[in-house]
Formats: C-alpha cells, structure tokens, sequence
C-alpha cells in the first residue's frame, strides 16, 4: 500500500515526530547545561553544606506503539559522580578546619563542548523536520488538480 489511510502512521509523518522528539529532548539537555554554567564557580554558604552538584542528561529511545516509530526520549537527569573542586580560601565562610572550600564539579569547557554537541544535534533535526515537511507540500502539491 503506497498511502496510508491515517496520515499519522505515514513513513513521512513517523520521520516529522522522530525529527521533533530529538529536537525536545536536545532542548532539555540545552536547559541543564545552561544551569550546569550558571553554577560553575558557586560554593556553598556554610561548611556543612555541599557546593551545585553538575547534572548529566542522558537518552533512550522508546518505541511508540501508536505512531509505530522510535522517539527519542529523556532517560535521566542525573548527578554527576566527578568529585567537588577543592579550593584553599581558609576566610570563606564554607572552609573547613583546613581552610578548604568546596566548589561545583562544573567544568565550563566540558560543558561549552556539551552546548555545541547539543546545538548540532538540535539543528541537524531542524533539517531532517524541515526537509520532511517540504517532501510532505511536495506531495500534496503533486496530489492537486490543476
């Protein structure tokens, strides 16, 4: 059968909502990176307390029954298990006995390089979806009577 009877379940319109699960899910790793760089250099206000904690997004793909196709989904956000930075300032408030501080566990280079994977990701999907849609007024176009 070249045409399905529901437009929903069309190899074109599978392909529009895997590209816009993808796009979703990017958009959600774009937003705790952003929170992961905004707390890079925070430290805790007191010495008991412990500094932001850097945040891992991680994927899966999840078969959806009805529209027959993969989508890409959020799996996780999770604590990353790398170890505090330890700062020698003894006047902070948050030092220990030693004088140490506690600072996050944010790399920002690690988390620019994160940003740009996650910008291609994002953008290459805006293409497949952009391309998908054009096929899409493509046929229809073909479909019209003159």
């Amino acid at each position: 059968m070249l045409f399905s009877t529901s437009p929903v379940h069309s190899n074109l319109t599978r392909a529009l909502f895997s590209s816009t699960s993808a796009i979703d899910a990017h958009t959600k790793r774009v937003h705790v990176i952003s929170q992961n760089l905004a707390n890079a250099h925070t430290r805790p206000h007191h010495k008991d307390d412990l500094p932001y904690c850097r945040q891992v997004v991680s994927f899966k793909s999840a078969y959806d029954k009805y529209l027959k196709t993969n989508l890409v989904q959020v799996h996780r956000v999770s604590k990353d298990k790398t170890p505090f930075q330890k700062i020698y300032d003894p006047h902070d408030p948050a030092a220990n006995d030693q004088g140490i501080v506690l600072e996050a566990n944010v790399n920002p280079l690690l988390e620019m390089t994160d940003l740009m994977e996650s910008q291609f990701s994002h953008d290459a999907n805006i293409k497949a979806f952009e391309r998908v849609l054009s096929m899409l007024q493509n046929t229809l176009n073909l479909l019209k009577p003159s």
